[in-house]
């Protein structure tokens, strides 16, 4: 763990060379440049951690490969970009925190495979268009926030089917009906 210190630069390339690291911690640093598209070379990946930081581009499509991954904290960066279609294959994920972002586009439809998922936190961005119908595929999920984006459309009958859903936040988007 390398977290609130203040490590700078960027994150080489070659942090895809740790086959066997189950867990990266490098929140609360100064860390700034792009998400390295080799992480998700990182096959055995539970943790990871980056957290409040300066990373920006886009969040490789290479993060669906992480199938142990089970905690995603990417929040309080300047990542751009829409979510990559990728992210439904990352099964083992409980918590995805992408809030404080400048992410855009939509939200992808494969969320839905998500089963594990419980924490959904992608407020404060820049996501656009309707809540996918499979939303309402995340059994799991206990804490959906979605405020402050530019969220259309009308709100998925699915989300009745949310039976261990306590927090739902989508104050401050475009949403009708």
């Amino acid at each position: 763990w390398l977290y609130s210190n203040k490590l700078s630069g960027s994150l080489p390339s070659g942090i895809g060379q740790l086959k066997q690291l189950e867990i990266l911690q490098l929140h609360a640093n100064q860390i700034s440049g792009p998400l390295p598209s080799t992480i998700g070379n990182l096959s055995v990946l539970r943790d990871l951690r980056l957290y409040s930081n300066k990373l920006r581009g886009s969040i490789p499509s290479g993060i669906g490969q992480l199938k142990q991954l089970e905690i995603l904290y990417l929040h309080a960066n300047q990542l751009s970009g829409p979510l990559p279609s990728t992210i439904g294959n990352l099964s083992a994920l409980t918590d995805m925190r992408l809030f404080l972002n400048r992410l855009s586009g939509s939200i992808p439809s494969g969320i839905g495979q998500l089963k594990k998922l419980e924490y959904l936190i992608l407020d404060t961005n820049q996501l656009s268009g309707s809540l996918p119908s499979t939303i309402g595929n995340l059994s799991a999920l206990t804490d959906m926030r979605l405020f402050l984006n530019r969220l259309s459309g009308s709100i998925p009958s699915g989300i009745g089917q949310l039976k261990k859903l306590e927090i739902l936040y989508l104050d401050n988007n475009e949403i009708s009906g």
